[in-house]
């Protein structure tokens, strides 16, 4: 079945509104006491993650609330085309950090 058009959309600023955050994730990374404490050789890869996982749970969270069910595997997938088509955008609002 795949995602619709709304899902897609809701998708896409979910997308939107962590890259906007990613400024105050790479801030926190980076700096010397969190790096010690999470023993993070690469910082902007663990800004990735998090903001890859952060989109995802947030999409999952949606989806379950308003069809009272997981993602199926097709939906999931297409979750997942969605975020990477825009990896880049996401790796240069890092990498954009300094």
């Amino acid at each position: 079945m795949g995602l619709s058009v709304t899902e897609r959309g809701f998708l896409d600023k979910m997308i939107d509104k962590e890259i906007a955050q990613i400024p105050s994730h790479v801030r926190r990374c980076r700096d010397p006491q969190t790096k010690a404490k999470f023993q993070l050789k690469e910082p902007d890869d663990f800004v990735f993650g998090i903001a890859f996982g952060s989109i995802m749970s947030d999409f999952t969270t949606y989806h379950s609330m308003i069809y009272n069910r997981s993602l199926t595997q097709e939906e999931m997938e297409e979750a997942v085309s969605v975020i990477n088509k825009r990896m880049v955008e996401i790796r240069n609002a890092i990498f954009n950090c300094g």
